[in-house]
């Protein structure tokens, strides 16, 4: 009877061995999952805050409010290149064709041909200055050059030369002739001022334009540099918590591990191995 109470006990002592690692394995399954998908919330929540965290965005945004308002200028600027320029190959026109006007009078006489000439040549100039622009810029201006040029369009068309001489300058006058050269030759030098504005102005723009579109592109320049250096001070803080909770996790597995041998270890030692046939242990088997 004696052999069987130890036989009965053993058995019963493996029995609750199994069981008890069986549960403690199920039990630890079940919590392990649970703490995983704790931590893997908390995980994502923190990467979440790191993402949204808005680090440099105030300054991205005074660059990107800044590069808004050269790029609204830059066509403005452009448009008043444009019609600078248009101007500028007008006055080109003009001058050439008030020369040719004056030339007509620099052989002391004016024939019928010169005449019609003239009158021919001083219509161009009249359509070439009422195509002129009177332009206005911040930081640019003209003088009113071009304004002033277009106000004497009205005298430029009472000019009335005859057929005959043209009087030496200073001499008594005998027709109009010595008075519309001179009024044609204070023309000319309004015209060559007005281009020398003009060409001034188109370098100064041309230097404007220039600067804006640096500006733009450093810009551009420090706004991606601003989001890859947040994107990788982003990407290491992530790194960093991925870290931290990867060896939380790999703690907690550790220990299911340590537990799970302990239990296994335990039922083993506890599990009585059949002696060999004859063995005197078969006398409390």
């Amino acid at each position: 009877m004696a052999s069987n109470s130890i036989g009965d006990n053993g058995l019963l002592a493996q029995t609750v061995a199994r069981i008890n690692q069986a549960a403690t394995g199920a039990r630890f399954e079940l919590q392990f999952s649970q703490l995983q998908n704790t931590v893997i919330r908390r995980l994502n929540k923190e990467i979440e805050g790191v993402n949204a965290a808005g680090g440099s965005k105030a300054e991205e945004l005074r660059l990107k409010r800044e590069g808004k308002n050269f790029a609204t200028q830059l066509p403005l600027i452009e448009r008043f290149q444009f019609d600078t320029q248009t101007n500028s190959n007008r006055l080109t026109t003009i001058y050439d064709q008030v020369s040719t006007m004056i030339s007509y009078f620099t052989d002391g006489n004016i024939s019928s041909a010169d005449l019609t000439n003239f009158n021919t040549t001083r219509q161009t100039v009249v359509d070439e200055l009422n195509k002129l622009k009177s332009l206005s810029y911040v930081g640019f201006s003209d003088g009113n050059i071009i304004q002033r040029l277009k106000n004497q369009i009205t005298t430029l068309q009472g000019l009335t030369p005859v057929v005959g001489i043209v009087d030496a300058a200073g001499a008594t006058a005998t027709n109009a002739n010595r008075a519309v050269q001179t009024s044609l030759e204070g023309l000319q030098t309004d015209v060559f001022t007005a281009q020398t504005v003009t060409n001034n102005s188109l370098v100064n723009i041309y230097d404007m334009r220039k600067t804006i579109n640096a500006k733009l592109s450093e810009i551009q320049s420090d706004v991606t540099e601003i989001n890859s250096t947040q994107q990788l001070k982003k990407l290491a803080e992530v790194n960093k918590i991925k870290q931290k909770y990867s060896v939380l996790l790999k703690s907690i597995s550790l220990s299911y591990q340590v537990q799970s041998g302990i239990a296994k270890g335990l039922n083993q030692a506890l599990t009585s191995e059949a002696p060999a046939k004859g063995s005197v242990l078969n006398l409390f088997a």
